[in-house]
Formats: structure tokens, C-alpha cells, sequence
């Protein structure tokens, strides 16, 4: 069975390691691809050729938002956002995502040690497969 390419843009690298540990664990999934911006990930958009991307909102210079549109119309390409706690901003900018093309958003997994990790790590896993 072909593995489904990921592509991971997240600026934090302790959250980025992270992610690639529990996309990495998934035997449905592999990383295509790591960075932790928007511009990059626009410019290896066409070589790395991922099926799904895991995509953080708040990113150094071009933000989420406006890399989900470039993507939407230069390699439409789905992408499930992972983004940090519920605060009201997140909802309004996860509302914004879901308009410019994004197919999910879900919640950062939290350190391993935490008691939500395996389910929002499972999840998360699950949505990339699914939307893929």
C-alpha cells in the first residue's frame, strides 16, 4: 500500500518535531516534507508533491491563511490545520482557513507526557489519511 506523502509546516520546532514523531509513527503516513514557512512550502510545493499538509496558522511572515489561498489556486492540495488551543482568535482565524480551502482544523497535540496526547495524536493521524 502507497503511504500518503505529508508535508508539515510549522514554525515552532519542539511543536515540529513533534509532529513529525506521530505522523513519522503512523504506518499510513509519510513526511514528504518539513518547514517552517509559508514561503518555503509554497516554493517546494511542485518537487515534494505531498498528498495532504498539516499546515500551523501562525507562521512567520506569510500566515497561514494567506499560504492555504496561494496553495487553493497555484497546486490545490488538501490541507488540515493544526492549531494551537481554543481561544477565540484561533476559532475566528480557523473559521477564515476553513473558508480559504482548508478541509479541518484541529488542536496542537500537547507534550507526550500530557493525557490528551494519543487521542489528539490519533487524530490527527486519522484526518490526514482521511482527507488525503
Amino acid at each position: 500500500m502507497k503511504k500518503i506523502r505529508v508535508l508539515i509546516i510549522e514554525d515552532s520546532k519542539v511543536i515540529r518535531e513533534l509532529l513529525e514523531h506521530i505522523i513519522g509513527s503512523d504506518p499510513r503516513l509519510e513526511i514528504a516534507a518539513v518547514t517552517g514557512s509559508a514561503e518555503e512550502a509554497l516554493a517546494m510545493l511542485e518537487h515534494v508533491s505531498p498528498d495532504v499538509i498539516s499546515m500551523d496558522i501562525r507562521l512567520p511572515g506569510m500566515n497561514g491563511l494567506e499560504a492555504t489561498q496561494r496553495i487553493m489556486t497555484e497546486k490545490p492540495t488538501p490541507i488540515v490545520v493544526v492549531s494551537a488551543g481554543d481561544v477565540c482568535q484561533d476559532l475566528q482565524i480557523s473559521i477564515k482557513a476553513l473558508q480559504a480551502g482548508a478541509l479541518a482544523v484541529l488542536e496542537k497535540p500537547a507534550g507526550i507526557s500530557s493525557a490528551d496526547y494519543e487521542p489528539i495524536a490519533r487524530r490527527l493521524c486519522t484526518q490526514l489519511a482521511i482527507m488525503s
